[in-house]
């Protein structure tokens, strides 16, 4: 009855008029605008920080249902490029492979690494949930870049520790690294990660 008296019996095109629609809210809306009339629009706007629709419903609807172990996960993942068991395990995750198999199960918070077949990432609307509603404390944080930066050099990729000590602006740390590793990771190709570590050294 509104269609007929409000919009001449056309059916709304926009997000706006949509949702004064009886029995349609926001998603709904989104999703009639953004698929059968093409609305670019309320395409972006899901994706747009920090009220996109998108991120909103994965606040209601899906990480309000999951356990804290998991929730405990992604605030310690969002910090990182990448994870696996090891590093999980090495960053504080609790129950870090049981975790990280129910993640890879549900395939919503992950995707596959870019490099190596073992290594996952947050998918990046996981990263910007994380980074908009449970980012870690600045302390925190950093204790997880450390925890990273010192476990990635025991198993020998100093290219993703280097960054993560340039991330922490550890002259000290990217000092040591350089004299140890420096030339290998110039001939790995890794010359714009020692350039920003030679940057942080010390003077004296």
């Amino acid at each position: 009855k509104k269609v007929s008296t409000e919009h001449a019996g056309k059916f709304p095109s926009d997000v706006d008029a949509l949702q004064s629609l009886p029995g349609i809210g926001r998603y709904t809306a989104g999703a009639i605008a953004s698929i059968a009339f093409d609305e670019r629009a309320a395409i972006l706007d899901t994706m747009r920080e920090p009220k996109g629709v998108l991120l909103d419903y994965m606040v209601d609807e899906v990480v309000g249902q999951e356990s804290a172990d998991v929730l405990h996960f992604l605030e310690r993942a969002e910090p990182l490029r990448w994870i696996d068991a090891g590093l999980a395990r090495a960053v504080g995750v609790r129950n870090a492979d049981r975790v990280l198999a129910a993640v890879r199960r549900r395939g919503v918070y992950v995707e596959p690494g870019a490099s190596v077949s073992d290594r996952i990432e947050l998918t990046p609307l996981s990263r910007a949930f994380v980074h908009a509603h449970r980012r870690l404390g600045a302390k925190e944080r950093d204790g997880v870049l450390v925890a990273a930066a010192r476990w990635l050099e025991q198993v020998g990729d100093h290219a993703d520790a280097l960054d993560y000590w340039v991330e922490l602006a550890d002259g000290g740390a990217c000092l040591r690294m350089l004299g140890e590793h420096g030339e290998q990771l110039l001939a790995d190709g890794h010359a714009q990660g020692v350039v920003r570590a030679a940057a942080l050294v010390p003077a004296d």
